[in-house]
Protein backbone atom coordinates (compact mmCIF):
# COMPACT_ATOMS: atom_id res chain seq x y z
CA UNK A 1 0.00 0.00 0.00
CA UNK A 2 1.24 3.67 -1.02
CA UNK A 3 0.49 6.93 -2.39
CA UNK A 4 -2.21 7.79 0.51
CA UNK A 5 -4.02 4.85 0.20
CA UNK A 6 -6.37 3.39 2.96
CA UNK A 7 -7.01 -0.18 3.86
CA UNK A 8 -9.94 -1.37 6.51
CA UNK A 9 -9.09 -5.49 7.00
CA UNK A 10 -12.11 -7.21 9.77
CA UNK A 11 -11.08 -10.87 8.39
CA UNK A 12 -9.42 -13.56 6.14
CA UNK A 13 -5.94 -14.23 6.12
CA UNK A 14 -2.80 -11.68 5.05
CA UNK A 15 0.30 -13.44 5.22
CA UNK A 16 2.42 -10.02 4.50
CA UNK A 17 0.87 -5.79 4.34
CA UNK A 18 3.66 -3.32 3.22
CA UNK A 19 2.65 0.34 4.36
CA UNK A 20 4.18 3.54 2.72
CA UNK A 21 3.85 6.70 1.15
CA UNK A 22 1.30 7.87 3.60
CA UNK A 23 -1.19 4.80 4.13
CA UNK A 24 -3.77 4.72 6.37
CA UNK A 25 -4.86 0.77 8.09
CA UNK A 26 -7.69 -0.22 10.13
CA UNK A 27 -7.13 -3.50 11.48
CA UNK A 28 -10.12 -5.40 13.99
CA UNK A 29 -9.68 -9.12 12.56
CA UNK A 30 -8.20 -11.94 10.66
CA UNK A 31 -4.78 -13.65 10.72
CA UNK A 32 -2.04 -11.05 9.72
CA UNK A 33 1.43 -12.68 10.21
CA UNK A 34 3.57 -9.65 9.15
CA UNK A 35 3.31 -5.82 8.50
CA UNK A 36 5.94 -3.95 7.39
CA UNK A 37 5.36 -0.11 7.71
CA UNK A 38 8.34 2.00 5.57
CA UNK A 39 8.79 5.34 6.66
CA UNK A 40 11.03 6.85 4.14
CA UNK A 41 11.39 10.14 5.65
CA UNK A 42 10.11 12.30 9.40
CA UNK A 43 6.78 13.04 8.18
CA UNK A 44 5.91 11.08 5.53
CA UNK A 45 3.66 8.33 8.18
CA UNK A 46 1.64 5.40 7.71
CA UNK A 47 -0.71 5.17 10.66
CA UNK A 48 -2.15 1.58 11.55
CA UNK A 49 -5.09 1.58 14.01
CA UNK A 50 -5.81 -1.80 15.49
CA UNK A 51 -8.83 -2.59 17.56
CA UNK A 52 -8.28 -5.36 19.63
CA UNK A 53 -9.52 -6.35 24.13
CA UNK A 54 -7.21 -4.65 26.48
CA UNK A 55 -4.14 -6.83 28.21
CA UNK A 56 -2.36 -6.11 24.49
CA UNK A 57 1.51 -6.77 24.39
CA UNK A 58 4.36 -5.86 22.14
CA UNK A 59 8.08 -7.71 21.98
CA UNK A 60 10.49 -9.07 20.25
CA UNK A 61 8.78 -7.24 16.93
CA UNK A 62 5.78 -9.11 18.17
CA UNK A 63 1.73 -7.81 18.42
CA UNK A 64 -0.19 -10.08 20.61
CA UNK A 65 -3.75 -9.75 21.85
CA UNK A 66 -7.10 -10.57 21.20
CA UNK A 67 -9.46 -9.18 18.51
CA UNK A 68 -12.72 -7.91 19.86
CA UNK A 69 -14.61 -11.49 18.72
CA UNK A 70 -12.21 -13.10 21.15
CA UNK A 71 -9.90 -14.34 18.44
CA UNK A 72 -6.08 -14.30 19.29
CA UNK A 73 -3.77 -12.59 16.88
CA UNK A 74 0.15 -12.30 17.01
CA UNK A 75 1.51 -10.01 13.99
CA UNK A 76 5.07 -9.36 13.62
CA UNK A 77 5.27 -5.62 13.12
CA UNK A 78 8.38 -4.14 11.95
CA UNK A 79 9.56 -0.83 10.61
CA UNK A 80 12.65 0.52 7.68
CA UNK A 81 13.28 3.97 7.70
CA UNK A 82 13.44 7.72 9.83
CA UNK A 83 10.68 6.46 12.48
CA UNK A 84 10.34 3.86 15.56
CA UNK A 85 7.95 0.89 15.00
CA UNK A 86 5.42 2.05 17.14
CA UNK A 87 5.44 5.70 16.23
CA UNK A 88 2.17 5.61 14.09
CA UNK A 89 0.04 2.29 15.40
CA UNK A 90 -3.00 3.11 17.75
CA UNK A 91 -4.24 0.16 19.19
CA UNK A 92 -7.85 0.79 20.94
CA UNK A 93 -9.42 -0.90 23.42
CA UNK A 94 -12.71 -2.46 23.54
CA UNK A 95 -15.24 0.55 24.14
CA UNK A 96 -17.57 -2.01 26.03
CA UNK A 97 -14.76 -2.17 28.47
CA UNK A 98 -13.54 1.70 28.23
CA UNK A 99 -17.34 2.09 29.33
CA UNK A 100 -17.31 0.15 32.08
CA UNK A 101 -13.99 1.57 33.30
CA UNK A 102 -15.74 5.11 32.95
CA UNK A 103 -18.81 3.94 34.47
CA UNK A 104 -17.18 2.26 37.81
CA UNK A 105 -15.05 5.60 38.10
CA UNK A 106 -18.17 7.36 38.60
CA UNK A 107 -19.67 5.20 40.74
CA UNK A 108 -17.03 4.95 42.81
CA UNK A 109 -17.28 8.78 43.20
CA UNK A 110 -20.74 8.94 44.41
CA UNK A 111 -19.50 6.68 47.03
CA UNK A 112 -16.76 8.93 48.36
CA UNK A 113 -18.81 12.18 47.93
CA UNK A 114 -21.09 10.57 49.93
CA UNK A 115 -19.28 9.30 52.54
CA UNK A 116 -17.54 12.79 53.06
CA UNK A 117 -20.52 14.32 53.09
Amino acid sequence: MNDNSQLYFSGGSLRYLGATGNATVILTGGWIKEINAYYPAPGDLNHITIYCQPGWTYEDYYLSGLWLDGSAFNIKIYSQGASGILDNLTIIPEPATLMLFGLGGVVMRRKRNRTHS
